[in-house]
């Protein structure tokens, strides 16, 4: 399995030229203005793309793996919906608005794209974060809980899961 490059600097340019061009569109079309947003290429696993916030603080990422195995589907579809989750934010506040609610959905439709939520990309020889996983046993079977599972476990608050099917705690196998 070859692995896939991440894109090109000239390729990251097209992808901050579209997420200016979209912006200033939006903002055209709203009759606003938006502030200018920061543009990672620092994304890694599954996800093509990502709409952040901390605190005052706003940037998308963008996986350089997947969109150079897929830039004009990435550049076309994957900026859009980031630079709408942006701007729903933006436009309509943070509270009472679902991820890909209606507010979304029609800011799509105001950057000309469907409302999709989800690739259907092919991931071979693109770079896959895999996270651990810690073996926990009840009274019927194994199972694998996440890191930040595990951790709550472990932690001072020391939660405790239940099996689904047996209804016992689960103990760590160590």
């Amino acid at each position: 399995m070859t692995s896939i490059q991440p894109i090109t600097p000239d390729q990251q340019q097209q992808v901050l030229d579209r997420c200016a061009e979209l912006i200033a569109f939006a903002a055209n079309q709203l009759e606003t203005s938006f502030q200018p947003i920061e543009v990672r290429f620092d994304l890694t696993g599954r996800a093509a793309g990502m709409y952040c916030v901390r605190y005052k603080e706003r940037w998308f990422r963008f996986n350089a793996h997947l969109f150079a195995k897929y830039f004009d589907e990435n550049l076309q579809h994957t900026v859009a919906h980031e630079v709408a989750h942006y701007l729903v934010e933006q436009h309509f506040g943070r509270k009472r608005v679902a991820p890909h609610g209606k507010e979304w959905q029609a800011m799509m439709h105001l950057l000309g794209e469907e409302p999709q939520t989800t690739h259907q990309f092919d991931l071979e020889g693109v770079p896959v974060k895999r996270q651990q996983t810690h073996v926990y046993r009840c009274a019927c079977r194994d199972h694998k809980l996440s890191t930040t599972r595990h951790n709550r476990v472990q932690g001072k608050k020391k939660m405790v899961y239940h099996c689904r099917a047996c209804r016992q705690p689960l103990a760590y196998v160590e």
